[in-house]
This record gives structure tokens, C-alpha cells and sequence, in this order.
């Protein structure tokens, strides 16, 4: 397991890589969106990639706004934008094509840098605090996501989210 700088944003934020390995299986991580960015298994023949991911940072920022990432805060369509909680109407971003809400609005999960706050020799927690308002969801909410690599070779991904008042939340992978 390790932790390297990947890049800094344009506002000079910076990047970590997290590489983890572990029975046959190796995956990199990025701070940036908890983006997977590449997930490899030993075969009889080498190594096989599981998933499309950018060598630069600059590529995920130009080109891929979903890329790999933790999709929240409510990954998937809201049409126009809005939604009732307990009776209220809250008018959420509209960043497709002005029409929809999609995959948690112009400052979704993806596109935000997620804090480490955990690592060891198989798995890395990252954590993001979403506040009160943000791209219009009511409450504020923390957001897990813990990739981990079992001694058999296996991947598995625990996403978790608490808040503080009624909300919607609907995290996933987008690799």
C-alpha cells in the first residue's frame, strides 16, 4: 500500500494515488472523485485491466467528469431537478442540459476530492462532507466510501452516508 501525489487541480488542490494489492488483485485509487483508476488480477498469460482509467489528472478534469468516480450525491437522472422530502419541494441543480439533475449536480461527488482517512495494506477510506444547501439538498452529509482488498482477490466496495436532517441519497461506482 502507498500513497503518492497524482497532480493538483487549478485551484492548486492536491491529488493523492492510493495503491493497493493483495492476492493477485491491484487497484489505484485516486483522492479526486474516489475515482478507481485502474484495477488489474494476474492471469496464467499476466496481467489483466478491469477498468479504463487516465494516466494524467488533466485527462479527468477535460475529459471525464464520471469517469471512475463515487457518483453522488444521487447518481442518476432527477427530472427537472427537483424532489419532495417530508412534504417540501427542493429545486435542485439542473447541470444536463438545463433540463435534469444528474449524478449530484455541477459539484456532484466525482468531481470533488475526497479526504483519506484511513489506509492500510489492503484498504483505503475516503471520506467527503457534502453541507447544508449544496447543489440544493437539505442536511448536511458525510459520505464513506472504503475500497478493500480480501485475502482472495477480491474487491469489495462499502459506501455509507450520514446526515443531520431528512435527504436523498443514492451513491455507486461508475466504473
Amino acid at each position: 500500500m502507498s500513497v503518492a501525489p497524482f497532480g493538483r487541480l487549478a485551484d492548486g488542490t492536491p491529488v493523492d494515488r492510493v495503491s493497493l494489492s493483495g492476492g493477485g488483485l491491484a487497484v489505484q485509487v485516486l483522492s479526486l472523485g474516489a475515482i478507481i483508476q485502474d484495477l488489474c488480477f494476474g492471469t496464467g498469460t499476466g496481467r489483466q485491466r478491469c477498468v479504463l482509467g487516465f494516466a494524467q489528472l488533466d485527462d479527468y478534469v477535460a475529459h471525464s467528469p464520471y469517469f471512475g468516480c463515487v457518483a453522488g450525491r444521487y447518481a442518476n437522472r432527477i427530472a427537472d431537478g427537483r424532489c419532495v422530502i417530508d412534504g417540501t419541494v427542493h429545486q435542485l441543480s439542473r447541470n444536463e442540459a438545463g433540463r435534469t439533475h444528474l449524478h449530484g449536480g455541477t459539484l456532484g461527488f466525482g468531481r470533488r476530492v475526497w479526504q483519506i482517512r484511513d489506509h492500510g495494506a489492503g484498504h483505503v477510506l475516503l471520506e467527503l462532507i457534502s453541507p447544508d444547501g449544496e447543489e440544493g439538498y437539505p442536511g448536511s452529509l458525510t459520505a464513506s466510501c472504503c475500497y478493500r482488498i480480501t485475502g482472495d482477490g477480491e474487491l469489495t466496495i462499502d459506501l455509507g452516508a450520514s446526515t443531520d436532517r431528512a435527504t436523498i441519497v443514492n451513491l455507486t461506482t461508475h466504473s
